[in-house]
């Protein structure tokens, strides 16, 4: 994204929470099979005109028969089926494309990590699993101005979502506002700890921090939407994740390098037989300066995110070399990694300046 025109990125930041709507016919289709009544007849008012994009859907505002403001997330038609068909066809061509070339991970790594894709893009069609996902982090992300919306079971079936409507603005619209630096630090510090302790501590995470996913709110509070893409970490992550990140802040360089290879090795990612003099001598150079990049914003108390870099380049020749070194991809970091690179990125745009020293990670 920091490679395109300022232009492009606002439109493609757009994109993330404004659509074309359905034509009305397709939305009264879909009200008459989950509900079997016209939007008209489920809610006291209904806006045909939709005003968000959201997990593989579109969202509408509405009243309910109570009065209640709520937004009304619909699905679009299809999308079930052709997440089926799109992978298998992604299977088959990256499939093709590790036999023919040592540029992507082994068959097992790929394989592993589509599965894992697609069993995530099928949870984000089951709006009855999202629902469950909003009330279990309405209830366990105690964190301090940040609002999670309430689902309404009444209003809500595998394909349509309904829950409270939060009104404030997405990301471009408030930078507009011009805001304080100090209202940029405020809104920073939320969302950084919200990522942490939702990872770290609660072992769940939004796995989808893209800024259509965040309301900047009245009174410095945070809101924080759609919970399709969640991921439940096992026990182990934290802990895992923890000393790895670690290993990549350990200023004693002979001791940086044993520490990283042991929990590489330790967690599956290569093989127990890479010694260390292999390590040091042919991996993690090419690693280094993305280990580094990583670690910026750990290694000091408080870190101005909008100095930020760019993460660094790995050429092709040397993307072939790690390669073969690497005997698997654990998910929980992947989605973590994804996750934390959102967030910073997010950060950097909103050019805040963030506490960062934290229990878990040492200051580097």
């Amino acid at each position: 994204m920091d490679l395109l025109p300022e232009g492009i990125r606002q439109e493609l930041a757009k994109s993330c929470y404004q659509v074309i709507p359905l034509n009305r016919a397709v939305i009264s289709k879909v009200f008459s099979r989950e509900f079997k009544a016209s939007p008209s007849e489920v809610f006291s008012n209904f806006d045909p005109r939709a005003f968000a994009a959201a997990s593989l859907g579109q969202v509408h505002r509405a009243e309910t028969k109570s009065g209640a403001q709520v937004a009304v997330k619909i699905q679009y038609p299809g999308i079930a089926a052709s997440i089926k068909s799109d992978m298998k066809m992604l299977r088959t061509l990256l499939s093709t494309l590790a036999n023919r070339s040592n540029i992507l991970p082994n068959q097992a790594v790929i394989g592993t990590t589509l599965d894992e894709i697609e069993q995530r893009l099928q949870e984000e069609v089951d709006y009855c699993l999202e629902a469950q996902h909003t009330r279990w982090f309405e209830q366990h992300l105690q964190c301090e101005g940040v609002v999670i919306p309430s689902v309404y079971a009444d209003y809500s079936t595998a394909k349509v979502l309904t829950t409270s409507l939060l009104t404030g603005l997405h990301l471009e619209q408030w930078l507009a506002t011009n805001p304080s630096q100090e209202q940029r630090n405020g809104y920073g510090q939320k969302i950084y700890d919200s990522f942490l302790y939702s990872a770290f501590v609660l072992g769940r995470l939004h796995a989808d921090p893209h800024p259509g996913n965040y309301l900047f709110m009245n009174n410095q509070q945070l809101g924080i939407l759609d919970f399709g893409c969640i991921k439940i970490f096992d026990n182990q992550f934290a802990a895992d994740k923890i000393a790895l990140l670690n290993a990549f802040l350990e200023a004693d360089q002979q001791r940086r390098s044993a520490s990283i290879l042991a929990a590489y090795q330790q967690q599956g990612i290569t093989a127990q037989t890479l010694s260390l003099s292999e390590f040091e001598t042919v991996l993690q150079p090419l690693l280094d300066p993305m280990y580094e990049w990583i670690c910026l914003p750990f290694q000091q108390r408080e870190y101005d995110f909008s100095r930020y870099p760019s993460c660094p380049k790995i050429s092709l020749e040397n993307a072939k070399t790690a390669n073969q070194f690497l005997q698997a991809i654990p998910q929980d970091h992947i989605y973590f990694d994804r996750s934390m690179f959102g967030i910073f990125s997010m950060l950097k745009r909103i050019g805040a300046v963030v506490k960062t020293e934290n229990q878990w990670l040492a200051v580097g």
